[in-house]
């Protein structure tokens, strides 16, 4: 690992190189340019990605990818990691394809009510969550310690 002062001097030289070599620079041809692979050596000493590196990553998150893990019964958590990209990536891949996310579950007070009263009975999240369709355990949660549905007792 590099040290934090080694870091800001490779930094400093990436800098020093993109503005007094790149920005004059009539070649337009990046791919081939020395400068831009001493850049990714640099960016790479230090542990940070390269803008050809988030370009290439980005490259990777395609529709058919999407709906592929979708279809294999993934939630969209899943798929972020599987991946490697963020969610607003995939957020926007889903909404240029015209990929609508469904709305949240809402349950009725009754369902409320039996939510709680499974807790009560030692079902565990996952057990409750799965009787009711819910990916998010989390949303069990808030529903069982009342952050969610208070007015329902």
């Amino acid at each position: 690992m590099i040290s934090k002062s080694n870091q800001r001097r490779t930094r400093l030289v990436i800098n020093e190189l993109l503005d007094l070599q790149c920005q004059p620079c009539e070649l337009q041809e990046c791919e081939k340019c020395p400068i831009k692979l001493t850049l990714n050596i640099l960016g790479n000493e230090i542990g940070e990605e390269t803008e050809a590196d988030k370009k290439r990553d980005y490259d990777l998150l395609t529709i058919e990818d999407y709906l592929r893990l979708k279809a294999e019964k993934k939630t969209d958590r899943q798929i972020i990691k599987e991946l490697n990209t963020t969610k607003s990536r995939l957020y926007n891949l889903k909404k240029k394809a015209g990929i609508e996310t469904p709305r949240k579950k809402t349950f009725t007070d009754d369902q409320v009510r039996t939510i709680r009263h499974m807790k009560d009975q030692y079902y565990t999240f996952k057990q409750i969550a799965d009787k009711f369709g819910v990916d998010d355990i989390g949303v069990i949660a808030n529903i069982v310690y009342g952050r969610s549905y208070k007015s329902v007792k």
